[in-house]
């Protein structure tokens, strides 16, 4: 299977994305734990995850945790950014409801200047201007790495270290003012 595929050309990356469940089944390869143990199992270096914000918050993951894991396994091949409530896969704009898993998954990939593929997998729906979903998606990626710099990165290192919520979550809600 995998270990096969990946074998027959190293040079070519192998990426695969979980996924809890679709409309009518549940998925093997449910979440980001089970995807890297099977590139850890697999044992090629060109086998690694794709990874779907919105997957993960379906599968009640923290999203800057797992996707810190993926980058210290050094199998985050590719980055998918999406949101929902996590009930179920909307793709809707990133940031529309997890705002700050948005922000800290970035200061993630920021952190270990990640130099991978991402993109955004943003579903229009019947009526939708999808120009204007495009252009909104970019405005808010864009915004929270805004968000970042206001903040500043040695700040939200400090204040990751520090785990203090009495004075991180009001430091972060100033941001926004």
């Amino acid at each position: 299977g995998i270990r096969e595929g990946a074998g027959h050309r190293a040079d070519v990356r192998v990426s695969m994305e979980f996924k809890p469940s679709e409309e009518r089944n549940y998925c093997i390869l449910a979440d980001t734990g089970r995807a890297l143990h099977l590139c850890h199992q697999v044992g090629r270096e060109n086998v690694g995850i794709t990874y779907d914000m919105g997957h993960a918050l379906v599968a009640k993951e923290a999203p800057a945790a797992t996707t810190a894991l993926a980058l210290e396994a050094e199998r985050l091949f590719y980055m998918h950014f999406n949101d929902n409530g996590r009930e179920w896969d909307w793709d809707m704009i990133p940031g529309s409801v997890n705002v700050w898993d948005l922000v800290e998954t970035l200061y993630y990939l920021d952190r270990a200047d990640w130099e991978g593929w991402l993109c955004y997998d943003v579903l229009t729906r019947s009526g939708d201007d999808v120009v204007g979903v495009q252009a909104a998606t970019i405005e808010v990626m864009q915004a929270a790495e805004a968000l970042m710099d206001k903040i500043g990165r040695q700040t939200l290192a400090d204040m990751i270290a520090e785990g203090a919520p009495h004075r991180s979550v009001p430091a972060l809600w100033r941001a926004l003012l």
